[in-house]
């Protein structure tokens, strides 16, 4: 059959369509789509219509005798609907490796790659989503304590037995991501706490309806009184601070679920494959907890509050914990004089479509208040208030424990200070 044959104005779209799914063969259809005298725009049409079925469509695209370049063509059509691309992408008989090479060509824009990436999303198919995204990421094994910074992206991640992997960001009040197709982590994954400072640095959580941080713990009162625990938490006396207060953003579970999907999808388009930002881009969302308040010394220097727990996000297509994961608050410092208040406890969001925590923790506890120790009259700090965790998972095979305690009141020779309250731990089937 030549391409005259299919490209004749007797066939009809739909017989066009039937003609490629079930006569002709999977290489001629592909080699007839490539040809430079059949159109991108007729092979969109053709791919769009019902008669041609989402593996059938998944078959030719991936053959080898359609150029990387026509395929990104056909997709980037306004003949082919974002529906029946998410379909076609769906479909196991195009791989994930062809599948990315195809978004990431210059000849399927940011914004039309961003539509169909999202559309995964929508039509509940994470998992070949996170297979995409992660294709060509790296398989790593952790297995000495490790520091990583920013934004991360693995196809496997494992943390082995008794390793810690710490997560830092480069600006203290951005959130530290991990992005993986599998996580499995036996040891310890943790956010250092670069939120809310001293001095009773704010806080800003996302949280779902009602949901709040613990309060913080209040500083002792004394001559040279404790600082309050962040948020909120009151200082013993004059010359201590309180701790910062929290700034909320309120959103669904399914809405900060799809938040953090969409960042994933921007970040392929911009950073891994390099191609030019779609006209609205959806950045990660950075949280971090309220820093404790200081306590009073005369002279100054105060003693310092504790900083708030930071933001940790981990968006995968599987994640097996089976040890820790934390976001907690700094202590506040101890001194001879009034002690820090604690920082809050940070923010953690996971959000992946199988979920096993069995056995294993995710916490985000507040800071312990700072101690006065008996040389001058003094009070302990407040304890920070428990921070946020939220889990978003499509498949769970157990829960594990979520931890939002509130860190202890520190001690002090006149009065201690208060505990933090807890903060609140969710998981929620998406």
């Amino acid at each position: 059959m030549a391409v005259g044959d299919v490209n004749s104005s007797a066939l009809s779209v739909a017989d066009m369509a039937t003609v490629f799914n079930d006569g002709i063969g999977i290489p001629l259809a592909a080699n007839i789509f490539d040809n430079s005298n059949f159109t991108i725009a007729k092979a969109a049409t053709i791919t769009d219509n019902a008669n041609l079925t989402a593996a059938g469509a998944a078959s030719i695209i991936e053959h080898a005798n359609l150029t990387v370049a026509n395929g990104a063509l056909i997709f980037n059509n306004a003949n082919l609907t974002v529906a029946k691309a998410v379909s076609i992408f769906n479909n196991t008989n195009l791989t994930a490796t062809r599948a990315e090479t195809i978004t990431a060509h210059a000849n399927l824009t940011s914004d039309r790659e961003q539509a169909h990436l999202r559309g995964m999303i929508t039509t509940d198919t994470l998992s070949r989503l996170m297979d995409i995204v992660t294709v060509n990421a790296s398989t790593v094994t952790i297995s000495s304590n490790t520091a990583i910074t920013d934004k991360n992206i693995y196809r496997s991640l494992t943390v082995n037995t008794s390793v810690i992997l710490t997560v830092n960001t480069t600006s203290e009040l951005k959130s530290g991501v991990i992005i993986a197709y599998s996580i499995t982590n036996n040891g310890t994954i943790t956010r250092t706490p670069q939120g809310g400072g001293s001095n009773g640095g704010a806080g800003v959580i996302y949280r779902i309806g009602a949901n709040t941080i613990g309060l913080g713990g209040n500083g002792g009162a004394a001559t040279n009184s404790g600082g309050g625990g962040g948020r909120d938490g009151v200082a013993g006396g004059a010359g201590a601070t309180n701790g910062g207060s929290v700034t909320y953003t309120t959103q669904t579970a399914a809405e900060i679920a799809d938040i953090s999907f969409n960042a994933v999808i921007d970040y392929l388009i911009r950073t891994v494959q390099s191609k030019g930002a779609p006209t609205s881009v959806q950045e990660f969302i950075d949280v971090y907890g309220a820093g404790g308040g200081d306590g009073r010394r005369s002279p100054p220097p105060l003693t310092p509050g504790g900083k708030g727990g930071s933001g940790l996000l981990i968006i995968s297509k599987t994640l097996d914990n089976n040890s820790l994961i934390y976001a907690d608050g700094a202590a506040g410092e101890s001194n001879t004089w009034g002690g820090g208040g604690g920082g809050n406890g940070g923010e953690i969001i996971i959000a992946v479509n199988d979920y096993d925590n069995g056995g294993a923790t995710v916490r985000c506890n507040g800071g312990v208040g700072g101690t006065n120790t008996p040389t001058y009259q003094g009070g302990g700090g407040g304890g920070g208030g428990g921070g946020m965790v939220y889990i978003f998972y499509k498949t769970r095979t157990a829960a594990g424990t979520l931890t939002v305690a509130g860190g202890a009141g520190g001690g002090g020779s006149i009065n201690p200070g208060t505990a933090g309250g807890a903060g609140t731990a969710s998981a929620t089937v998406i």
